[in-house]
């Protein structure tokens, strides 16, 4: 046994004493600190002889690695105790059920736009998508609704505070209309100079914006509907509703629009009509009677 051996075993067994990471690295600068002992041996071959000088720091520097490893082994020692220790403070009950995650579904109105889609594309349809944001012109200009147009009052309800080109106001398109333009525009260009231009199969479904009060049943008893709640008995078959949440609309003068059946624009449906500002059939300017839709004079109808 050599002088050093003792050192190594004190060492040993000081790292062992130590109960916390703390009171280690105290015992480790006892030994192989700045000012250990071990550094104090390395310190003192300086006064040895050169050949007594290589054998005596061969001693020092395995004695060091012992401690040192003995030094590594009680710090894993000690991390491995605070982990055990924490382990047991948030210990788990393994044997409870998990918690499912909820997963989520596709809308009811994307999925059946997206088999309708389908169905239509199978058949050799495209599916136009455009903007929702349009011009005036495209919304209603190009499909034959001018400014005065009647039409327009059911329709241009929402508008964007910025102009077009032509100095009208962009709208929230009323309808997927405009979309039929702009393809068609598309497919002109698409075979412009071609010899042929195959036909356009196209559908446009997506978003529209604007207060839609003016879809309802078209028979009499559907539209009578409106007017008295709850409908008994088996709905009519072209009977569009459920509708009995739906107000007749007002004319200009705040009077329910009264209807006629079969209507003048389209025998198959129905027309509603107002008797003007003085409430009585016939008359002329405000006094006129006129349909909701086009201007057309109902006279006669009651």
């Amino acid at each position: 046994m050599n002088d050093l051996e003792p050192l190594v075993l004190e060492a040993q067994a000081a790292f062992a004493a130590a109960a916390t990471p703390a009171a280690l690295e105290d015992a480790k600068a006892r030994f192989i600190g700045k000012s250990g002992r071990i550094t104090e041996q390395l310190k003192a071959l300086g006064a040895l002889p050169v050949e007594e000088k290589k054998a005596r720091g061969a001693s020092i520097n395995a004695a060091k690695q012992q401690i040192e490893l003995a030094l590594q082994l009680r710090r894993d020692a000690l991390a491995q105790a605070e982990l055990q220790r924490q382990l047991q403070a948030e210990a788990l009950d393994v044997t409870l059920p998990g918690r499912g995650r909820g997963f989520g579904g596709v809308h009811p109105i994307t999925r059946a736009r997206e088999r309708i889609e389908a169905i239509f594309g199978s058949m050799g349809f495209d599916v136009a998508d455009g903007p929702e944001i349009e011009t005036d012109w495209y919304s209603f200009t190009a499909l034959n609704n001018p400014e005065n147009h009647p039409a327009r009052s059911m329709q241009d309800t929402f508008y964007v505070d910025v102009k077009d080109e032509r100095g009208a106001w962009l709208n929230l398109r009323p309808h997927t209309s405009p979309m039929q333009i702009r393809y068609a525009q598309a497919h002109a260009r698409r075979y412009a100079g071609a010899s042929s231009m195959p036909d356009i199969r196209v559908i446009a479904p997506g978003r529209t914006y604007r207060v839609d009060n003016d879809a309802y049943p078209e028979s009499d008893q559907g539209l009578e509907s409106l007017r008295t709640f709850p409908v008994t008995g088996d709905p009519p078959k072209n009977w569009r509703g459920p509708y009995l949440r739906q107000v007749v609309p007002l004319d200009p003068w705040g009077r329910a629009y009264m209807y006629v059946s079969p209507g003048v624009a389209n025998p198959n449906a129905y027309d509603l009509y107002s008797l003007g500002k003085d409430g009585k059939p016939g008359g002329s300017g405000e006094d006129m009677d006129f349909t909701s839709w086009n201007g057309a004079v109902i006279t006669g109808r009651s």
